[in-house]
């Protein structure tokens, strides 16, 4: 009991010094806040730095500066002890290590605020990695989450605008993301979908579950070899790997309608041999077949210029309601697209298309679905990687082409 009111406290006393701070800021170093809020939740653990990151996510709700800091937060957390990885381990699976696994490290690879990795060995040679949750993680990630929903009702109490945001909403849900993040078998199942949409293709590969080795707190995983993506850029390999991402993504966005969501450049490997391989899976994307139509329609209406067309496919894919007020989107929507079509064709962002698209008419409490946030952002960041790897790629031009195979 004392330790949750002391915790409680401490996650008090830490909103109260950053509202005093955004006060401060605001006006004089408002370029400053981004970087006190990370160290602010930096400073009150593992569940914060996860809440920030997935804070960062939320294209609809933060300006750039706040999540390009946010998605960078990490805690530095020593490993913990080689024995209570081990116990962890045997208690996931009910076997002595030794028994489980030819041989096994007990020196981490790396060590995280959620969870460490071992390098091991299968009995049948198989090299893997072992990723085991910190000890109490789950607990402690309750505890915290019920903790900062009575600051929220208090500082909701002591600042009755703020409801408006719906703060409550926003907690449960990034509750939900760290939840996931923390189960090894929410990974475990991604994997699982990932690997029937990725292993077809012959361009990009991926790990796989080591089967049945896959529980709340361990997950067992084939180990990869690859070479960071960014080592390519500026490479005379670059152009080959940057065709061979877009193909990855047409297919999984359009073909499959499951696609990995976080292809950012610490997630994505090569290997000698040219092929690609993604990593981390804590969060995929869904389309159903309607919106991976609608979403064609769009890529394609784009690059027509026909701003009533990418109306429609706005509104089919949920951006507005079916009444919106048509005359003033469309002249908004022409706008958009006449400042696009002034810039190089290399410089063309479908995403920020989107994104500009989506956000038209919106008020002070617009919030996108979290799997059209998972879209736009998975857009971004696959053209961000893909034109550091082909700076010259004619983007909209290479999908206009194949815009009739896109469509079938």
């Amino acid at each position: 009991m004392a330790g949750t009111v002391r915790r409680g406290g401490q996650i008090a006393w830490a909103g109260l010094k950053l509202g005093v701070a955004v006060l401060r800021l605001f006006r004089r170093s408002f370029f400053l806040l981004p970087a006190y809020v990370s160290t602010t939740l930096v400073g009150l653990g593992t569940t914060f730095v996860k809440l920030g990151q997935g804070l960062s996510l939320r294209w609809d709700l933060l300006p750039a500066p706040y999540r390009e800091a946010l998605s960078r937060l990490h805690s530095d957390v020593p490993a913990f002890p080689a024995d209570q990885a081990r116990r962890i381990v045997e208690q996931a699976f009910g076997a002595p290590v030794d028994e489980l696994f030819a041989s096994f490290d007990d020196k981490p690879l790396a060590a995280a605020s959620v969870a460490q990795i071992h390098a091991a060995r299968m009995h049948d040679g198989r090299d893997v990695v072992v990723k085991i949750t910190r000890p109490g993680i789950h607990a402690q990630v309750q505890a915290d989450l019920r903790l900062l929903r009575r600051t929220v009702r208090v500082a909701q109490w002591l600042w009755p605008p703020l409801k408006r945001h719906r703060p409550l909403e926003l907690v449960d849900e990034l509750g939900a993301f760290l939840r996931d993040e923390i189960d090894m078998r929410h990974e475990a199942q991604n994997m699982r979908r990932m690997a029937k949409v990725l292993d077809p293709l012959p361009a990009i590969t991926q790990p796989h579950v080591v089967e049945p080795y896959a529980t709340r707190d361990v997950l067992v995983q084939d180990r990869s070899h690859g070479t960071r993506l960014e080592a390519a850029y500026g490479t005379a390999a670059a152009p080959a790997l940057a065709s061979g991402l877009l193909d990855a993504y047409v297919h999984q966005l359009f073909g499959a309608g499951v696609f990995h969501a976080d292809p950012h450049p610490g997630n994505l490997f090569f290997f000698d041999d040219g092929r690609l391989c993604l990593h981390d899976f804590g969060s995929i994307g869904v389309l159903d077949p309607a919106s991976r139509l609608a979403l064609g329609g769009m890529v394609e209406a784009i690059a027509a210029d026909d701003a009533e067309a990418v109306l429609d496919t706005a509104i089919a894919l949920g951006f507005f309601p079916p009444q919106v007020e048509r005359r003033a989107h469309v002249r908004e929507i022409h706008l958009i697209l006449a400042e696009m079509a002034s810039r190089p064709l290399a410089q063309w962002s479908i995403a920020e298309a989107i994104w500009r698209v989506a956000r038209i008419g919106q008020g002070e409490g617009f919030r996108l679905p979290a799997h059209l946030l998972a879209l736009i952002r998975t857009l971004f960041l696959v053209e961000n990687t893909l034109r550091a790897l082909d700076p010259d790629l004619d983007l909209l031009g290479t999908l206009s082409a194949r815009a009739a195979d896109i469509m079938a």
